[in-house]
């Protein structure tokens, strides 16, 4: 089951994950992003039920990651009111179900360490999430040794962000061995 860990203490161990905040005094947002070395979209060569889950887990276990840590951009619940009341469409309501049997109550809003036995379950439930609920935008995933920070997009597609230049290489090498390719997004590199 994935871990749970308090925000604050999330900040300080993984000083490297997005946060935004609004501030009042200021009428602005306040975003911290880290620096990053290359950043890459891919998607899928086709879609296939199941397919996004199946090939994240291939993509995690050819770059030797373990674990992930996931975590909301800005500070607020993980599931929205709104995405816990609905009951119109089944694959949704499963998923909510799916983060309520791994511990994420109604107020959680600090990060999850996932491993990657577990990444296929969490990713299938966090891209039905991401597609149905769109105050879900700001969940990204990085790998505990904080080389890569990923971003799944509600149209499927993975953001990439490298943040050092070791990952770059191994990444130019794995993903051929999977189903993924270059999304081709403008003023992103190239794969």
């Amino acid at each position: 089951m994935p871990i749970k860990i308090k925000r604050d203490i999330a900040l300080i161990q993984f000083r490297k994950l997005p946060l935004q905040e609004y501030d009042k005094s200021i009428d602005s947002e306040i975003v911290y992003y880290p620096k990053t070395y290359s950043c890459y979209w891919i998607k899928l060569e086709k879609e296939e039920k199941n397919a996004l889950a199946t090939e994240f887990k291939k993509l995690t276990h050819l770059l030797a990651i373990d674990n992930f840590v996931v975590m909301g951009q800005i500070n607020k619940p993980w599931i929205s009111k709104r995405t816990r009341a609905r009951k119109d469409f089944k694959p949704l309501i499963k998923s909510v179900a799916y983060f309520e049997q791994i511990g994420i109550g109604r107020n959680f809003n600090g990060a999850l360490k996932v491993s990657v036995k577990e990444i296929k379950d969490f990713v299938t439930n966090l891209y039905v999430i991401t597609k149905c609920d769109a105050a879900f935008f700001d969940y990204h995933m990085m790998d505990a040794g904080e080389n890569l920070l990923l971003h799944i997009h509600y149209s499927g597609e993975i953001q990439l962000l490298t943040l050092n230049e070791e990952i770059i290489e191994r990444l130019k090498t794995v993903i051929p061995q999977t189903k993924f390719k270059d999304a081709l997004r403008a003023g992103t590199q190239r794969l």
